[in-house]
């Protein structure tokens, strides 16, 4: 991509780079991932309502959620069919273009992306126009490397990543980010642009920016998670000071927020019932730290209960 900072396929990509790899590596016409004989690709992308695309989704992987269940390869960005746009689609019986994409950040809303396949991805922004009637926007984690660099440098076991165990996740985060605070301020900045910029395109469409999911509990660890109570408060400042950034950034640029943060309270990774995978990718289930089937209806139950009296 001209212009593009060529650490935007650095740290923030790095989990779901290698389960892609993976996946596009060990595909077979049986797996539900790839389109085979039976159709998978069509089923995944094949539009919920007739007539004109009335509904754009724009967003990362928390949008795209890859593996719940059946996951069309979409050149690397990994959209599921049973993901929130495609649910919220269904309930509302319009006709959906999603265009989220693994690994996109705010930069990509607006500008060609390299897919983490390699594959180039037009602009999100170019989906959406003056006769759309909802945009919902789940991006923002991915921007200066935040969610790649928790995973990175917090969620490795440590047996296999041994320098992982010389500082706090505190420490490590701080070394690669800088200040959190203030990397995490300047996210909301971006999302607050991108959301402006989707008022100007769409007028009249209701847009909704949908907010990520809790990770962390800090009253909780477990054996696939092992983090100390330090790093778990850590996280969780981190994960609130996010929400309380995209929450800002909606409330400025006059759209809808779906507070999956409020929601998700509970659900954590290490939760009885999570709504986010661990650090195993389950090609059934969900990517390794990202939404399983049951955090996408949450989501989706949400979106419609601010938009439907609107639409």
């Amino acid at each position: 991509m001209a212009g593009a900072d060529p650490r935007r396929l650095g740290t923030a990509r790095v989990a779901l780079l290698t389960v892609l790899l993976l996946v596009l590596s060990g595909c077979s016409a049986g797996d539900a991932s790839t389109p085979g004989p039976s159709g998978n690709r069509a089923a995944v992308d094949r539009p919920t309502a007739h007539g004109r695309v009335s509904y754009v989704a724009l967003g990362d992987s928390y949008t795209a959620a890859p593996f719940v269940p059946l996951t069309a390869l979409a050149n690397g960005c990994l959209r599921s069919s049973g993901n929130y746009p495609r649910l919220v689609a269904k309930r509302l019986g319009v006709r959906l273009h999603d265009v989220s994409c693994g690994g996109a950040n705010t930069d990509d809303i607006t500008h060609s992306q390299d897919a983490p396949s390699g594959a180039q991805q037009p602009p999100q922004i170019n989906a959406v126009h003056g006769d759309i009637k909802l945009v919902t926007v789940g991006i923002g984690g991915n921007d200066d490397h935040v969610f790649g660099t928790l995973v990175d440098r917090c969620f490795r076991p440590a047996q296999s990543v041994a320098t992982l165990t010389a500082a706090s996740c505190a420490a490590r985060v701080d070394d690669a980010l800088g200040d959190p605070e203030t990397v995490v301020k300047g996210v909301g900045a971006k999302v607050d642009r991108v959301l402006g910029l989707v008022h100007r395109r769409a007028p009249h469409a209701v847009v909704v920016l949908v907010g990520y999911p809790r990770l962390v509990s800090v009253d909780r660890t477990c054996d696939s998670m092992t983090l100390a109570a330090d790093d778990r408060a850590f996280i969780a400042r981190l994960e609130s000071d996010l929400h309380t950034a995209l929450e800002t950034a909606a409330r400025r640029s006059g759209a809808y927020f779906a507070d999956t943060y409020r929601l998700s309270r509970g659900h954590e990774i290490c939760s009885g019932d999570p709504w986010v995978n661990g650090p195993v990718t389950n090609r059934n289930r969900a990517l390794a730290f990202h939404p399983f089937a049951s955090e996408q209806r949450a989501v989706a139950r949400e979106v419609v209960h601010l938009v439907h009296p609107l639409l």
